[in-house]
């Protein structure tokens, strides 16, 4: 059939369909005539004569389409026997009209109405319904479930045409080149029709005024608007078209119909494999884009172009992807203005002691300049002070000879988040910094998800591929080639030892893109001897050599007017300025080595310490950064040991980044229940109140970062320092009895997920984000500090506060039972199944919350119906990384929860008769991806799953011997 035929047939049934629930509607309270004019009604024969002319049109479509042979396909065969339906249905309510005519007409006097026009004269308390009246003449001749179920018929038989109609269009579009701007105008057209067929059937029959969401029976009338956080639509009460008219005249003329027509086609396109079949064409390695689809945007659309362009770019952020550069300290007064110093000084050799900047800004050099030092000399600090400098931009527009400049930062963080030292998070941030400045190069840059929003039309950015390496090398190599002739980018790359990447293959890519004469790049490392080899012909600087009087100037600005240094320096005849000077030179050109001695000898002074006690104290204190580390925790009190390990405990066991208010909620409750409303907390005085209790236990070692909210390391050497393992052993030597930085974390979660404000079903990435942490902190409790009564409420009270953020009734079981079904997931594939808070528990191996559970209520656990469930062996097995969204995987460390505990929950869960059919095939297809992609740990976690199934006989292969055996347990108990 072709796509025109195809429209035709499913217009006749959209105006049905439209007809026959405004019919069956209860709450109708006008009718119209054919010229839309409201008319009294006292029999039913106008009804009889209208449904007649509209299923009368379904049947001339049957006809002319069986006439022309041109049935081939199976969604044309499908668009005809939903034909075929509608015209039973029809002939079912013309048959039965004339029989309830007279009890129609006693309804209506029952409810005292002489007329229309009275009953407009009414207020809303005193309103009749005629659907009323009509639904209960029908229910006397129908008993039963008659009238439900032709209501559910109605239902299915316009899911089936919006279905088969958008099928019909796909197959007709699939096979021909450009067949994605082809299936995007073919659903223009399609909207476009079926609107217009709506549109007639308006004022002609039942009508209504506005309703209650509880009337609605169909597809409710819930206008969408498109949510760029959420990156997909979401209800409104009011929408408006493209023209800016408003939507809402319609629906009230309407009442409940069909809704409107664009939001149901793409629910039916997400429903078949449409949806899918499109998804793999445009993410296959050889699709190559349309011109033609890249410059336009679809003309029947809810969604606005710069909502399309948002949510593309806010996919491709991630958290703490500036934090980093925020928690960099600023340059101090007067320091680093030699960088932009066209003539650098001269060392004892007569030679340059650093290479020019500006020249290098200002030349076409296609090769990096490359920032390096001692760690701590300063490398991140100067990197900020020049990508920040408003001079930039003055020496490169000499070589950007009037192409606009783009200039892009990325901050490598070793102690942070996997996209914050990742070759991904680098070209993640280079493409969103990009985009954000220009986000007309979207759909250049980002050619899949555009052509995707094109034929598709809704975009849940839940439901896409995540970014993979493969897209996002695609996507830059589409930056560098359009940059060619039309920008110019200079990208900042600090901290590249920090990267979780082998430096030879960084090294290789930052040479690659320096290479492009439209691009500049200055990155920032340490001098190991990869780096150095790749940027030995580099011009750069080796900051530890250059930055002797910028020390200076600190150390002596830190002092400068303070009136105990003066007075000591008075009294000693200089002697504070040459401690100061010893501070200088005992520095090496370490600008954190500087910045923690000048706070040390400052607090002493301070305290009333004399001169040659701050000579001890800076005698005292080792010139290398890991002794000095040493130093600073050697000299903490004894009595205060233990609130320093607490804390430094707490910071380290949380997920990154860790924000202010978490770690301080987490110290206030020390794993107690608490109820503490969080709205009514001063957010600047819980940051006062932190940096006091930082700086006393842990010296500065710790720091609460304003701009950022969070709580980090002072330095990556600082982050090192504690990892060690005989640093980290003596801190946990010094726990308070009974202390659980897990517990502690856990009862931080739970008291921000009960103070979590405007949540609507099924939950935001932020209340996904927080379950998702209390459940790994839940799973990582230590068994020696916590019972597993005290473990069991906790996650008790995160389940009810989580119910309870996402219904105004706490106790409403359908909340309890259902808001784990809709955990954020991207395989849009995947067949719906339901899933209980238990089967959260699962995917995250807390076996003592199983455990207790299964044995207080063993039919209690998981409540769900097997056939419609999601399978618990399988939720043991592949974890949480399986059901959830990259970007909340992306928040957490999953390989925290050791292999040893999910492998006994599983064994648990098989000994207490938890099978699954084809787990077998689940366990091939995973070790196969596993190991494509080169996952050793994963594929020896499957390999021993394997074993143990095989051992407890739970695979397929042992299932039938688990019955049997099962069964002749059983007969022995019956038979002794």
């Amino acid at each position: 059939m072709d796509p025109l035929s195809a429209l035709g047939v499913a217009a006749a049934v959209v105006q049905f369909v439209d007809f026959g629930q405004r019919l069956l509607s209860e709450t109708w309270h006008i009718y119209r005539d054919a010229t839309g004019q409201d008319i009294e009604l006292r029999e039913l024969s106008t009804v009889s004569r209208d449904l007649t002319q509209v299923a009368q049109a379904v049947r001339d479509a049957i006809a002319q389409q069986e006439a022309s042979q041109s049935v081939s396909q199976h969604a044309d065969t499908w668009l005809l026997d939903v034909c075929h339906e509608c015209d039973i249905i029809s002939r079912e309510i013309e048959n039965i009209i004339p029989q309830i005519d007279p009890s129609f007409k006693i309804q209506l006097e029952s409810g005292n109405r002489t007329g229309f026009v009275s009953f407009l004269k009414k207020d809303d308390d005193g309103k009749f319904s005629i659907g009323d009246a009509f639904r209960k003449a029908l229910k006397s001749l129908w008993k039963g479930r008659e009238v439900e179920d032709l209501k559910t018929r109605l239902n299915k038989i316009h899911q089936q045409m919006m279905t088969a109609a958008t099928m019909s269009i796909w197959l007709n579009s699939r096979d021909n080149k450009g067949w994605e701007m082809q299936f995007s105008n073919k659903l223009d057209t399609m909207i476009e029709t079926l609107t217009h067929a709506l549109e007639k059937t308006v004022d002609m029959g039942p009508g209504r005024v506005p309703i209650k969401s509880e009337d609605l029976f169909l597809n409710e009338t819930i206008d969408t608007k498109f949510d760029t956080r959420l990156g997909r639509f979401i209800p409104i009460t009011e929408s408006k078209g493209r023209d800016g008219t408003s939507h809402e005249g319609l629906q009230k003329g309407r009442g409940d119909g069909i809704g409107l027509i664009e939001p149901r086609a793409i629910e039916s396109i997400r429903n078949s494999r449409v949806a899918e079949e499109i998804i793999s064409r445009l993410w296959a390695r050889d699709w190559k884009p349309d011109s033609c689809i890249l410059s336009t945007f679809p003309q029947e659309s809810s969604a606005s172009a710069n909502d399309v362009k948002s949510s593309i770019i806010e996919s491709l952020h991630f958290n703490s992807m500036n934090n980093r550069e925020e928690a960099i300290t600023s340059a101090f007064q007067s320091t680093y203005q030699w960088v932009f110093s066209r003539t650098p000084s001269l060392s004892s050799t007569g030679e340059p002691m650093w290479s020019s900047l500006p020249n290098w800004l200002e030349s076409n050099s296609q090769v990096p300049y490359w920032i390096t030092g001692k760690p701590g000399a300063g490398k991140s600090t100067v990197m900020k002070y020049i990508a920040n400098h408003p001079a930039v931009n003055r020496y490169l527009s000499k070589w950007a000879a009037g192409y606009p400049i783009y200039k892009i930062k990325y901050y490598s963080w070793k102690p942070g988040l996997d996209l914050g030292k990742s070759e991904q998070g680098l070209l993640r941030t280079l493409l969103h910094q990009t985009l954000q400045k220009n986000p007309k190069l979207t759909s250049i840059l980002c050619p899949r998800r555009w052509a995707l929003f094109h034929t598709i039309r809704e975009f849940e950015t839940r439901d896409l591929p995540p970014w993979s390496d493969w897209e996002l090398h695609e996507s830059f190599a589409r930056l560098l080639s359009f940059s060619k002739t039309r920008i110019r980018l200079i990208i900042f790359v600090d901290g590249l030892d920090e990267f979780d990447v082998a430096p030879m293959q960084l090294c290789t890519l930052i040479q690659r893109v320096a290479q492009h004469e439209a691009i500049k790049v200055c990155v920032a490392s340490r001098s190991w001897p990869q780096f150095s080899d790749a940027f030995a012909d580099s011009p750069g600087m080796q900051m530890h050599l250059l930055t002797h009087d910028d020390i200076r100037a600190y150390v002596f600005g830190n002092f400068k007017g303070v009136r105990a240094f003066l007075e000591l320096n008075s009294l000693y005849k200089n002697g504070g300025d040459q401690l100061l000077n010893q501070i200088v030179s005992k520095a090496h050109g370490v600008f954190l080595w500087t910045a923690i001695v000048t706070q040390t000898i400052f607090q002493s002074l301070v305290e009333g310490a004399s001169l040659p006690q701050l000579q001890s104290t800076l005698d005292r204190i080792p010139p290398e950064l890991e002794s000095l580390y040493d130093a600073i925790y050697s000299a903490i009190p004894e009595r205060l040991l233990p609130e320093v390990s607490v804390m430094l405990q707490i910071h380290v066991s949380a997920c990154s980044p860790v924000d202010w208010l978490t770690l301080w909620l987490a110290d206030e409750t020390r794993g107690a229940r608490a109820n503490i409303n969080v709205h009514a907390l001063d957010i600047d005085q819980v940051h006062l109140v932190l940096k006091r209790r930082l700086s006393a236990r842990t010296r500065g070692i710790l720091d609460a970062v304003k701009s950022t909210q969070t709580v980090d390391f002072l330095h990556r050497t600082a982050a090192e320092w504690i990892r060690q393992p005989r640093v980290w052993e003596q801190i946990r030597s010094v726990s308070p009895r009974g202390f659980d930085p897990c517990m502690c974390l856990l009862r931080a979660e739970i008291i921000k997920m009960e103070n979590l404000q405007d949540e609507t079903f099924p939950g935001s990435d932020e209340f996904w984000n927080c379950i998702t942490r209390s459940l790994l902190y839940a799973s990582l409790v230590d068994q020696s500090a916590t019972s597993d009564k005290t473990l069991v409420e906790a996650v008790d009270q995160l389940h009810q506060a989580a119910s309870s953020a996402l219904s105004s009734n706490p106790s409403s079981s359908i909340i309890d039972i259902m808001w784990p079904t809709f955990q954020p997931n991207t395989d849009a594939s995947k067949a719906f199944t339901r899933n209980s808070f238990h089967g959260l528990t699962v995917q995250f191996a807390i076996l003592r919350y199983i455990r207790y559970k299964m044995n207080e209520s063993p039919e209690g656990f998981h409540p769900v119906p097997a056939k419609e469930s999601r399978a618990l062996l399988e939720q043991a097995i592949f974890g949480f990384q399986r059901y959830s969204a990259p970007s909340i995987v992306a928040g957490v460390d999953a390989s925290r929860i050791p292999c040893s505990q999910r492998l006994d929950t599983i064994a648990y869960l098989v000994s207490k008769g938890i099978r699954q059919t084809g787990v077998s095939l689940l366990l091939k297809e995973a070790e196969l991806s596993s190991n494509r992609i080169g996952e050793q740990l994963n594929m020896e976690y499957l390999v021993n799953v394997k074993h143990l199934l095989e051992q407890m006989n739970a695979l397929e292969d042992g299932r039938r011997a688990y019955v049997k055996d099962k069964l002749e347990r059983k007969i022995r108990k019956w038979f002794r």
